[in-house]
């Protein structure tokens, strides 16, 4: 059996349950490894075994927010085009929107707060 800290091997030859052992029932159990089986990871809360998902690595985080940024680039691309029935105001708001969203620092979790907001009245 392995220590769950150190990922050493601990000896173990007559098969004894460690005292700090939680007892799952089978549906729990089953529960748990279907979980598992579909990339969750078991984890204990304090009070309970859980099944969650992984934190995504750092790749993971930048590859969200990057698409996330493109499709509202992509979104707003109209208001680019210099027939865009937009004011020169308008125009000046959506341009700074979009600066603002390629200025994101994208290699990190990124709260909703961090997102800027399209201006208003233009869509």
């Amino acid at each position: 059996m392995r220590d769950p800290e150190g990922g050493k091997l601990i000896a173990n030859p007559a098969c004894t349950i460690p005292a700090d052992a939680v007892r799952v029932t089978d549906s729990q159990f089953e529960q748990l490894f279907a979980a598992q089986a579909e990339g969750k990871q078991i984890t204990w809360t304090g009070s309970r075994l859980r099944a969650v998902d992984p934190k995504p690595d750092g790749a993971q985080v930048e590859a969200a927010n990057r698409t996330r940024r493109n499709k509202l680039l992509l979104a707003s691309d109209w208001t680019q085009l210099p027939d865009a029935p937009l004011s020169p105001e308008q125009r000046a708001a959506w341009s700074t929107y979009r600066q603002q969203l390629r200025d994101l620092k994208l290699a990190q979790p990124l709260p909703e707060s961090a997102w800027p907001k399209a201006p208003e009245g233009t869509h």
